[in-house]
């Protein structure tokens, strides 16, 4: 008797934990799920108080899953994007991370190999990361780097539980390899890491791009940054580009990076209504309409060849990319490059040389030269 009671506990206590986890589970929480994805949608489409409202709801029915905290994060990134040093919405977006990071380590106590609570972590470290990196604060970048790497691991083996895990795996496995190739100078760092596979990358970012939920949309977002500023590819740019703006047609960001490679691919015809369209809206964000005023003159500059029109395009770009600092770098190097040709097509040929001297030391990227 006392051993079936015995047996009666533990399978009782077996089941009560499964509870516990397929309440904590989006996987186990369909209507969760499409709060968080109806909210995703509205988040990269602008709708950041829409997004909110779905965020809050997630949360309140499943108050103890960092996604919803997550996402919150999130979507303070991109309605005050880019938060440069100090935005006043940057402690809440650092705390909405913090909270997510808590509650995954929560989940983690009871089941160190939760796939949701590992991918949750992940992220929102990734997140941290990035962010105290572009603002210089390199010593708490370099903390959240030291328990990324783990994660990172792990999500190898988890990918086939959870399939989020193929975009982080993806992210990995190609910029393990191209990243050093673009920067010798980090060569000497990088041999303790696993290796990567930039082919297979690819391939796990392309699967993510198709059959992921939560990071279906970052994933289109790398492949068009990978294919436009590592590969060389602008058709494949193009098409990715195309796809985010078709999706989500009111994120403004998403719109000038599909007008960028419609440029780069000199289709003028396809890429001024996009541009007139951000020219007569106004933003809450104040950084795209910087990015749409260098495209306007790159506009005027190929398509009109009208060089004074152009010339004060990227003569206000310079000016105000100023005060974003690194996050302006490459559009700065795009007016500049803009200012070097219309100096050479004036037979200004030491203030032509000037200008690319400048546009080369702050180019992030090597494709803002393909208009010469």
């Amino acid at each position: 008797m006392k051993l079936l009671l015995r047996y009666f506990i533990f399978f009782l206590l077996i089941n009560t934990i499964t509870q516990l986890n397929a309440q904590n589970s989006l996987q186990q929480n369909p209507a969760v799920m499409n709060l968080l994805k109806q909210g995703a949608s509205k988040m990269y489409n602008y709708d950041f108080d829409g997004a909110d409202v779905l965020f809050n709801q997630a949360e309140k029915l499943l108050p103890k899953h960092p996604a919803p905290s997550l996402l919150k994060g999130v979507n303070l990134y991109w309605r005050y994007l880019p938060l440069e040093e100090g935005n006043v919405n940057i402690p809440q977006m650092v705390k909405c991370l913090n909270v997510a990071i808590t509650l995954a380590q929560a989940i983690q106590d009871d089941n160190d190999e939760d796939p949701e609570a590992i991918f949750f972590e992940l992220t929102a470290r990734s997140l941290l990361m990035q962010h105290y990196s572009k603002n210089g604060q390199h010593m708490k970048a370099l903390g959240e780097a030291k328990t990324l790497y783990g994660l990172v691991k792990d999500g190898f083996t988890l990918k086939e539980k959870y399939n989020e895990f193929y975009f982080t795996t993806g992210i990995y496995n190609y910029y393990r390899e191209a990243y050093p190739e673009a920067k010798p100078v980090y060569k000497p760092f990088v041999w303790v890491f696993q290796s990567g596979n930039k082919v297979l990358g690819l391939q796990q970012l392309g699967y993510a791009a198709k059959n992921t939920v939560i990071t279906q949309t970052q994933a289109y977002a790398f492949l068009t940054h990978i294919y436009l500023s590592y590969e060389n590819n602008i058709t494949k740019a193009v098409a990715y580009a195309k796809e985010l703006t078709n999706i989500y047609p009111n994120n403004r960001f998403f719109v000038c990076k599909y007008v960028e490679t419609l440029l780069l691919s000199k289709q003028y015809d396809s890429a001024e209504p996009y541009l007139r369209k951000m020219q007569q809206e106004t933003s809450i964000e104040k950084f795209t309409p910087i990015i749409n005023t260098v495209f306007l003159g790159i506009l005027e500059e190929k398509k009109y060849k009208n060089y004074a029109l152009a010339s004060q395009h990227y003569l206000k770009t310079i000016d105000n990319t100023t005060k974003f600092g690194e996050v302006g770098r490459q559009y700065k190097a795009y007016a500049y490059l803009g200012l070097s040709r219309i100096a050479a097509l004036q037979n200004q040929a030491q203030v032509a040389r000037t200008y690319r001297k400048q546009a080369e030391a702050i180019a992030e990227y090597p494709y803002i030269f393909a208009f010469e």
